[in-house]
């Protein structure tokens, strides 16, 4: 490919070559913006994972802990820590971590759902 393009640039004009020129800049810009939007697409459904953690969600964080998160600390609108429980049976300890050290949420816990509200009807009137 090298010999190619050497041949190619040493005995033509700009353009004779314009075509190859072309080729490189899109092969460029391709290779530098594609990566940009895949990167952004996993930052936005990442932080869409913490905004969602709860109490009760088993979590593993990127050094492979595996705990349930027992409470969530909001020390300012940017930093965020949480306390987990790891651990089995008598052998349990609590860590409490940057928010950021959470790589995936391995079990969440059940929310609680509110109970339907039952239709309202109303009494027969009697006339």
């Amino acid at each position: 490919m090298i010999q190619f393009l050497l041949e190619t640039t040493s005995g033509g004009s700009f353009k004779d070559n314009w075509v190859l020129l072309v080729l490189i800049g899109v092969l460029l810009i391709v290779f530098m913006v594609v990566p940009a939007f895949t990167q952004s697409r996993k930052n936005k459904k990442y932080k869409e994972m913490i905004d969602k953690i709860q109490i009760g969600d088993e979590i593993m964080t990127i050094g492979g802990i595996v705990g349930k998160i027992t409470e969530v600390k909001d020390l300012s609108p940017t930093d965020k820590h949480i306390v987990i429980e790891t651990g089995a049976g008598d052998n349990k300890s609590t860590i409490v971590l940057d928010v950021n050290a959470i790589f995936k949420v391995v079990n969440p816990a059940i929310a609680p759902q509110e109970p339907a509200p039952e239709p309202q009807t109303e009494p027969d009137k009697a006339e």
